[in-house]
């Protein structure tokens, strides 16, 4: 595929910031615009945590069975993908890419705390933005993203974004690949073949949502 050829030719952490602020793209970073809830009447543009494949941060970090056997079937459903993908070494890229996302989500925010609305409405200029995070190409994201005239971002969660952007320069740009290509290709297999279909089904609505019958896939 054309776009997994495109990240899999990604050499430094410029090509990454561009990879990741494209919209629909799966990446540490959430971006968005959203009626401004200081005032509806206009809109802003949002920055949030993101990036994980799993629900939230519980499925990685509890220890309860159900947890860890989430946590199991998460990997072995990366494996499939890659493989059906035909990308290589697919066992071992599974284990960087959950171990990778187990660290975004230490430090993510628990959902009630990204639902109290006092919390998470931190108005922020782009260059308060880069000051707090400023391991990451804020701007360059934001050129990418056609959102280069925004004078302010809502900044969900404040920390969060702050480890993330750590998390983004402290791993290899070979790592941050494979995590982007599984990515990719899981969040378009519904348009794939049938067995990235059935794959996807089978994890996402039987595993997780106890969904027992497959919808028609036309």
């Amino acid at each position: 595929d054309q776009h997994i050829g495109s990240i899999q030719a990604i050499l430094d952490q410029a090509g990454l910031v561009k990879a990741m602020s494209t919209v629909h793209t799966t990446s540490p970073f959430g971006f968005g615009i959203i009626p401004d809830p200081a005032d509806t009447t206009r809109y802003a543009m949002f920055a949030s945590q993101a990036g994980l494949g799993l629900p939230d941060r519980d499925y990685y970090l509890k220890d309860e069975e159900r947890f860890a056997n989430y946590r199991t079937d998460y990997r072995n459903y990366i494996v499939t993908l890659l493989n059906l993908a035909s990308v290589s070494d697919a066992e071992m890229k599974a284990d960087n890419i959950l171990a990778l996302e187990k660290q975004l989500a230490e430090v993510h925010w628990t959902r009630a705390e990204s639902r109290d609305i006092q919390k998470i409405y931190n108005p922020m200029s782009p260059e308060q933005l880069a000051e707090l995070a400023p391991e990451f190409d804020w701007k360059g994201a934001l050129a990418n993203l056609g959102l280069s005239e925004m004078d302010t971002i809502v900044v969900a969660q404040p920390s969060a974004l702050q480890a993330s952007a750590k998390i983004f320069t402290e791993t290899s740009v070979q790592a941050w690949k494979d995590y982007l290509i599984f990515h990719f290709i899981n969040d378009h297999a519904t348009y794939l073949s049938e067995d990235f279909d059935n794959a996807r089904f089978e994890f996402y609505s039987k595993t997780l949502r106890g969904v027992e019958a497959q919808r028609d896939r036309w």
